[in-house]
Protein backbone atom coordinates (compact mmCIF):
# COMPACT_ATOMS: atom_id res chain seq x y z
CA UNK A 1 0.00 0.00 0.00
CA UNK A 2 0.97 3.95 -0.77
CA UNK A 3 2.57 5.94 2.42
CA UNK A 4 -0.07 7.92 2.98
CA UNK A 5 -3.03 6.30 2.03
CA UNK A 6 -4.92 8.29 -1.17
CA UNK A 7 -8.02 10.19 0.80
CA UNK A 8 -10.64 11.94 -1.54
CA UNK A 9 -12.18 14.44 1.19
CA UNK A 10 -9.83 15.10 4.49
CA UNK A 11 -11.33 17.15 7.34
CA UNK A 12 -8.66 19.94 7.69
CA UNK A 13 -7.53 20.60 11.74
CA UNK A 14 -9.79 23.33 13.24
CA UNK A 15 -5.99 24.23 14.98
CA UNK A 16 -3.95 24.20 11.83
CA UNK A 17 -6.83 26.41 10.73
CA UNK A 18 -6.76 28.62 13.32
CA UNK A 19 -2.88 28.72 13.22
CA UNK A 20 -1.98 28.97 9.34
CA UNK A 21 -5.23 29.87 7.16
CA UNK A 22 -7.61 32.32 9.53
CA UNK A 23 -5.08 34.98 10.31
CA UNK A 24 -4.39 35.49 6.05
CA UNK A 25 -8.60 36.90 6.97
CA UNK A 26 -7.77 39.54 8.99
CA UNK A 27 -10.43 38.10 11.90
CA UNK A 28 -8.49 38.75 14.97
CA UNK A 29 -8.42 36.50 17.92
CA UNK A 30 -9.94 33.32 16.94
CA UNK A 31 -11.62 31.49 19.91
CA UNK A 32 -13.06 28.50 18.35
CA UNK A 33 -13.37 26.90 15.00
CA UNK A 34 -15.14 23.72 14.83
CA UNK A 35 -16.23 21.15 11.95
CA UNK A 36 -20.35 22.61 11.26
CA UNK A 37 -21.06 20.12 8.01
CA UNK A 38 -19.44 17.54 6.43
CA UNK A 39 -20.76 16.96 2.63
CA UNK A 40 -19.48 17.86 -1.07
CA UNK A 41 -17.64 20.83 1.01
CA UNK A 42 -16.46 20.86 4.61
CA UNK A 43 -17.76 24.04 6.31
CA UNK A 44 -16.27 25.01 9.85
CA UNK A 45 -18.05 27.60 12.35
CA UNK A 46 -15.27 30.06 13.51
CA UNK A 47 -15.82 32.18 16.79
CA UNK A 48 -13.48 35.18 17.46
CA UNK A 49 -13.45 36.31 20.99
CA UNK A 50 -14.87 39.37 20.14
CA UNK A 51 -18.00 37.84 19.33
CA UNK A 52 -18.25 37.58 15.47
CA UNK A 53 -19.44 34.28 13.80
CA UNK A 54 -18.04 32.99 10.04
CA UNK A 55 -18.04 30.12 8.27
CA UNK A 56 -14.66 28.45 6.53
CA UNK A 57 -15.82 26.43 3.37
CA UNK A 58 -13.16 24.10 2.43
CA UNK A 59 -13.90 23.07 -1.07
CA UNK A 60 -13.82 19.38 -2.23
CA UNK A 61 -11.28 18.64 -4.46
CA UNK A 62 -13.16 17.35 -8.12
CA UNK A 63 -16.49 19.08 -7.17
CA UNK A 64 -15.88 22.43 -8.15
CA UNK A 65 -13.42 24.04 -10.31
CA UNK A 66 -11.74 27.22 -8.88
CA UNK A 67 -13.53 29.29 -11.89
CA UNK A 68 -16.60 27.71 -10.36
CA UNK A 69 -15.72 28.89 -7.02
CA UNK A 70 -14.67 32.29 -8.34
CA UNK A 71 -18.06 32.43 -9.73
CA UNK A 72 -19.61 31.81 -6.62
CA UNK A 73 -18.03 34.55 -4.84
CA UNK A 74 -18.38 37.01 -7.56
CA UNK A 75 -21.96 36.45 -7.33
CA UNK A 76 -21.99 36.93 -3.57
CA UNK A 77 -20.23 40.03 -3.89
CA UNK A 78 -23.30 40.84 -6.85
CA UNK A 79 -25.91 40.42 -4.02
CA UNK A 80 -23.86 42.70 -1.49
CA UNK A 81 -23.72 45.14 -3.50
CA UNK A 82 -26.95 45.19 -4.38
CA UNK A 83 -27.81 44.98 -1.30
CA UNK A 84 -29.26 41.45 -0.58
CA UNK A 85 -29.31 40.26 2.72
CA UNK A 86 -26.78 37.19 1.89
CA UNK A 87 -23.36 35.80 3.37
CA UNK A 88 -20.83 37.38 1.97
CA UNK A 89 -17.19 36.34 1.19
CA UNK A 90 -14.35 37.57 3.36
CA UNK A 91 -11.05 38.60 1.30
CA UNK A 92 -7.86 37.25 2.18
CA UNK A 93 -4.50 39.09 2.44
CA UNK A 94 -4.07 39.26 -1.02
CA UNK A 95 -7.48 40.44 -1.72
CA UNK A 96 -8.85 37.25 -3.61
CA UNK A 97 -12.01 35.70 -1.83
CA UNK A 98 -10.07 32.40 -1.16
CA UNK A 99 -6.79 30.83 -0.52
CA UNK A 100 -5.50 27.52 -1.56
CA UNK A 101 -4.68 24.54 0.90
CA UNK A 102 -2.29 21.52 0.45
CA UNK A 103 -4.82 18.81 1.91
CA UNK A 104 -3.71 15.32 1.56
CA UNK A 105 -5.94 14.72 -1.08
CA UNK A 106 -4.42 17.44 -3.03
CA UNK A 107 -4.72 21.50 -3.06
CA UNK A 108 -7.89 22.30 -1.36
CA UNK A 109 -9.46 25.59 -1.71
CA UNK A 110 -10.95 27.18 1.39
CA UNK A 111 -13.40 30.64 1.34
CA UNK A 112 -14.23 32.30 4.70
CA UNK A 113 -18.16 33.88 4.63
CA UNK A 114 -19.93 36.24 6.93
CA UNK A 115 -22.57 34.66 8.90
CA UNK A 116 -25.77 34.83 6.82
CA UNK A 117 -28.27 37.55 8.25
CA UNK A 118 -31.63 35.74 9.81
CA UNK A 119 -32.45 32.64 12.08
CA UNK A 120 -30.28 29.32 11.37
CA UNK A 121 -32.53 27.09 9.83
CA UNK A 122 -32.85 23.56 10.33
CA UNK A 123 -34.31 20.63 9.32
CA UNK A 124 -36.55 20.45 12.26
CA UNK A 125 -38.28 23.54 10.91
CA UNK A 126 -39.40 21.54 7.44
CA UNK A 127 -43.01 20.75 7.12
CA UNK A 128 -44.26 17.88 7.40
Amino acid sequence: MSNPFPAIASILSPAALIDEVLPGFGLGQVGECKLYSAGFNHTYRVKTTDGRTDYLRAYRIQWRTLDDIRYELDLLNHLKRKGFPAARPVPYKDGQCSCAVPAPEGQRYVALFTEAPGREISYADEPE
